[in-house]
């Protein structure tokens, strides 16, 4: 259980990630294009992340 405490600090990891993708899409190097996939997976893990968080927010707020 203590695990699921560093859940948001994997957020903000993944949100650090993320737009240090779309910076480095943003510069159109020549290899651009690998960022890509790498932000779809990051945006995916950061959704992921805050719905798991809002799940168990909600869950313990109305715990009965």
């Amino acid at each position: 259980m203590p695990a699921f405490f560093l859940t948001p600090f994997g957020a903000l990891a993944t949100a650090f990630s993320l737009y240090n993708t779309v910076q480095n899409i943003r510069k159109r190097q020549r290899w651009f294009w690998v960022f890509w996939p790498l932000a779809i997976i990051f945006a995916i893990v950061l959704l992921g992340t805050i719905a798991f968080i809002v799940k168990l927010i909600y869950g313990v707020a109305t715990h009965r």
